[in-house]
């Protein structure tokens, strides 16, 4: 996030690692659910937007994350999320 002249690649690469290792207990938890704690909640919100920003900066992939992917598809069918990330 800092500026190309500021930024270190290794440094880059220790924290990209980090955060994929950090959504791994996350995948497993959303075998065979839609959204994080049954229905649509505001936990959905919170971890949402770092899922679909994880999603943006590459960390989550389809082969990577499969289920996280089509989480932050779900989320980003609605409506609210469409637009808050459409800015």
């Amino acid at each position: 996030l800092l500026p190309p002249d500021r930024q270190d690649e290794t440094v880059r690469g220790q924290a990209e690692r980090l955060l994929a290792k950090s959504w791994l207990p996350v995948e497993a938890a959303m075998v065979g659910k839609d959204y994080l704690i049954g229905d649509f909640s505001a936990a959905d919100t919170m971890l949402g937007h770092a899922c679909i920003m994880s999603q943006r900066l590459g960390i989550i992939t389809e082969e990577a994350f499969p289920l996280l992917s089509a989480y932050a598809a779900r989320l980003l069918a609605r409506p609210a999320c469409a637009k808050a990330f459409s800015a």
